[in-house]
């Protein structure tokens, strides 16, 4: 499952990256918040399974 999410934050820094240089077309063409959509969406996956494993932890520490 890493792997999994290290390829879609290189995905997501990726989109970050490329947005960035060019702000200005994307400014243009209205799509601010379409990019902070699509990167938000690449990057909730990650969060969901890193809070996941925090409570796994959590809990088996707990039990121990």
């Amino acid at each position: 499952m890493q792997n999994a999410g290290n390829e879609r934050e290189k995905e997501a820094d990726l989109l970050c990256g490329d947005s960035i240089c060019n702000y200005k077309t994307v400014q243009s063409f209205g799509h601010e918040q379409q990019i902070f959509d699509m990167y938000q969406r690449m990057l909730d996956p990650i969060e969901k399974e890193k809070k996941r494993s925090k409570v796994l932890t959590a809990l088996a520490l707990g039990i121990n």
